[in-house]
């Protein structure tokens, strides 16, 4: 909804803040001060208050604490009507909860949102994947060629994942975890691997995407709730003032895996999508200088941060090291997103120096992280995963860092307020004594803020002692 603001004094103040958290449009102000008329606050117009019958607004709102009575009857003598006047001191939160616009302060931007994307379709295999795939029509046969060999890839991985030494061993949080909200998955592979197609064309919205995503369950709250506007204004804030503009289009979901978010400017946008842009913009302008960097990530989930990785530097090497049921659903992804690229999945017959000089993406199991060269690796990345590991295996991660990283590690894991499962804060990791810390600071994003009562996660940056002679 679209607002005047009678009153530029400083009871505006409050308004102004609001707009943005609530993200409702104000449309100009009006003001009794003459001095104040046809100049501009934050880029709006001030006003004579007989202007605002000219102007197409939906409600005025009043910004005054004492004389609202008398700015009431003011403008209802000039002919506003009376059910269209708000005084802001007496509003609830509910009142102006109905707005339907962002609000980017630092260059005016604006742009609709709030609709919930509601296309929820059942997947068929027909001539091709579906007509929603807008750049990745690909045949039935392709597709489920790729799924072959992914499930090819991960069927070995677990073979072999038998004799790992411990600390590659899955640990008690997602052992147990993934048996429990994954059956369906487990039982396709056991009883009829043609069942897999639909439910990876469709992993954001089923189980295969629990902790990862957030599954089916996620995405039932997720269109209960398209009234969740405040929460993802907050985020888009956070993102555009993080990046200094808002580059919407960027944001877009590509539509593998059948995603589901919030539309601004014709992009469909979730939450997690901010977080992913924000990490891959960062990361490559890190390694931006480098003509081929080489990106490593431990536990890339669903495959969100690759995407924009590969996105922004297009000539980078790509290397995800996960547990085999996750490295399936980020193949998978990234395979469709990116089918021109040269892309490798797990053979047990990897050579690391040579994958990394020819392939763009490589895609392996947890286990084959000592097979990478020593200072191979540009930047190392991990968020969300590092402190949910056992001690054992957080030491092992981050000795193989320590030994294949010639520049950048950069992680963004717990400190405090672990909910439900076994964790290790940073602050107890062992030391990185070949590297610098550059950075530290509380996650920016609210689920993960020093605000948080669910996870508090901090960000830190390292780059490695003796880089420049690298």
């Amino acid at each position: 909804m679209k607002y005047v603001v009678f009153g530029a004094g400083s009871c505006s103040v409050r308004i102004e803040y609001q707009s943005i958290q609530l993200g409702f449009k104000i449309l100009c102000y009006i003001d009794n001060d003459e001095s104040k008329w046809y100049k501009k606050r934050l880029g709006l117009e001030i006003l004579p208050p007989q202007e605002v019958l000219e102007k197409n607004y939906d409600r005025i709102l009043i910004a005054s604490e004492n004389h609202h009575e008398k700015m009431t009857e003011q403008l209802v003598a000039i002919g506003v009507e009376r059910e269209n006047i708000l005084i802001f001191s007496h509003l609830k939160r509910e009142d102006i909860q109905g707005g339907r616009y962002l609000n980017y302060r630092h260059d005016n931007f604006e742009a609709k949102t709030q609709t919930l994307d509601s296309w929820i379709e059942t997947f068929e295999l027909g001539d091709v994947i579906s007509d929603d795939y807008s750049h990745v029509t690909m045949e039935t046969k392709s597709h489920n060629a790729i799924i072959s060999d992914l499930v090819k890839a991960y069927e070995l991985a677990k073979k072999n994942a038998k004799d790992i030494s411990a600390p590659y061993q899955i640990g008690q949080n997602w052992e147990q975890f993934l048996k429990n909200t994954r059956p369906e998955f487990y039982r396709s592979l056991k009883e009829n691997k043609s069942n897999l197609a639909p439910l990876l064309a469709n992993f954001f919205r089923n189980d295969l995407s629990t902790g990862i995503f957030g599954g089916k369950q996620g995405f039932d709250d997720y269109v209960k709730h398209p009234d969740m506007s405040a929460g993802f204004r907050s985020l888009f804030n956070i993102w555009a003032y993080s990046l200094g503009e808002a580059p919407i289009k960027e944001l877009d979901s590509p539509k593998v895996g059948n995603p589901y978010g919030h539309l601004i400017e014709d992009s469909l946008v979730h939450p997690n999508n901010f977080l992913n842009h924000y990490r891959g913009r960062y990361i490559s302008q890190l390694v931006g200088e480098l003509a081929r960097p080489v990106i490593a990530e431990i536990g890339a989930g669903y495959g969100g941060l690759a995407y924009y990785l590969k996105k922004f530097s297009q000539s980078c090497c790509y290397i995800n090291f996960d547990l085999p049921e996750n490295l399936l659903i980020s193949s998978y992804y990234l395979s469709i997103i990116y089918p021109d690229l040269k892309t490798h999945y797990y053979t047990g017959e990897e050579d690391l120096r040579d994958l990394i000089t020819e392939y763009d993406i490589v895609l392996l199991p947890h286990f084959c992280l000592p097979q990478l060269p020593d200072l191979s690796i540009d930047c190392f990345i991990n968020t969300i995963s590092l402190s949910e590991m056992s001690f054992e295996t957080i030491n092992e991660y981050l000795e193989q860092i320590q030994r294949t990283t010639n520049r950048y590690f950069y992680h963004e894991n717990l400190i405090n307020n672990g909910q439900a499962y076994t964790y290790y804060p940073i602050d107890c990791f062992p030391e990185l004594k070949d590297f610098q810390l550059l950075a530290r600071q509380p996650s920016r994003w609210p689920f993960f803020s020093a605000a948080s009562h669910e996870h508090c996660h901090i960000e830190q940056l390292f780059l490695r002692k003796n880089a420049s002679a690298i």
